[in-house]
């Protein structure tokens, strides 16, 4: 059993939501997103474990100004830094690469990773990727985008099947996570999206090679169907770590929303197995299997 962590002051800026005692887990949202995007699988751990969301700079209730991987993963490990014990850091997509990173720089903080989705490669970047980077280009789409991306999104939730029914099947999963909200939420959340394309593609190669440095149990959970972070994509990364465990979720790149049962339990393998000193990974000992399956899945 791992220490419970004592009460602490966390940083202000940060807006940390803090559940439940026990071995921490600490969430690293992804790009768009807020701390919101871990609400789901954060409900299920919190009756076994301490969870700690945050929004990063840039984003939802932050006020730290929009900032780059590095800079991102420094203040992951200032947050690392005041844990009674090192957490499990559970990143997805943009937020998978701040981990790695935070490992890199803060291998003593971390207990563990759990890379969600990871954009932690060059396979995980393409041409859009590189069009919402470009100078002067992408402030206009992203300020567009975001603007009717929002309402689209956002009459899609409210109504249904307002668009034909391939379209509004696709757009289901997007409008039911909350993310309109997220798009119009935060001081300039546009900023900070430019501000972390830019990021992803200067800083990538950084990421690439701490790959290979990580010292730390890793798991990383792939969607099946995911085209931001193809399977390929997660494939290659494992490869690079070498040590990592590799799991496929059925859904896209919206796991946090479309599977957070799955998701979670998985998560919860990799922490109990750190406590019990095993490899994290979804092919250690599941001591937790018994008791999630007892519970009801989310709706």
């Amino acid at each position: 059993m791992s220490p419970v962590p004592e009460p602490r002051e966390w940083p202000a800026e940060l807006h940390v939501r803090e559940r439940g005692e026990g071995r921490p887990i600490v969430f690293v949202h992804g790009q768009p997103g807020t701390a919101a995007d871990f609400s789901a699988v954060e409900r299920l751990l919190s009756q076994d474990f301490k969870t700690l969301r945050y929004d990063r700079p840039g984003w939802g209730k932050s006020e730290l100004s929009p900032t780059g991987l590095a800079a991102n993963a420094a203040v992951l490990g200032d947050l690392l830094e005041l844990a009674a014990s090192p957490p499990l850091v559970v990143g997805y997509s943009f937020g998978a690469a701040v981990g790695v990173l935070a490992a890199r720089q803060h291998p003593e903080a971390v207990g563990g990773l759990v890379l969600v989705c990871p954009a932690v490669g060059p396979e995980s970047l393409g041409a859009l990727d590189r069009v919402m980077a470009a100078p002067r280009l992408a402030e206009g789409l992203a300020i567009g985008g975001f603007a009717l991306g929002a309402w689209v999104l956002d009459l899609v939730d409210r109504h249904g099947s307002v668009f034909p029914g391939p379209v509004s099947q696709r757009l289901a999963p997007l409008a039911s996570s909350g993310i309109s909200r997220v798009l119009v939420s935060g001081r300039h959340p546009w900023k900070a999206f430019v501000t972390e394309q830019r990021a992803l593609l200067a800083e990538m190669e950084a990421v690439e090679a701490s790959l290979g440095e990580l010292a730390v149990p890793t798991v990383l959970i792939g969607g099946r169907r995911d085209r931001a972070v193809p399977p390929a994509a997660v494939e290659a990364a494992a490869a690079r770590i070498g040590h990592a465990e590799l799991a496929f979720l059925e859904g896209g790149h919206l796991l946090p929303w479309s599977a957070p049962y799955a998701l979670a339990r998985l998560i919860a393998s990799a922490a109990a197995n750190l406590d019990a000193g095993r490899a994290a990974g979804p092919g250690a000992r599941d001591p937790l299997g018994d008791l999630y399956r007892k519970r009801p899945r989310p709706r």
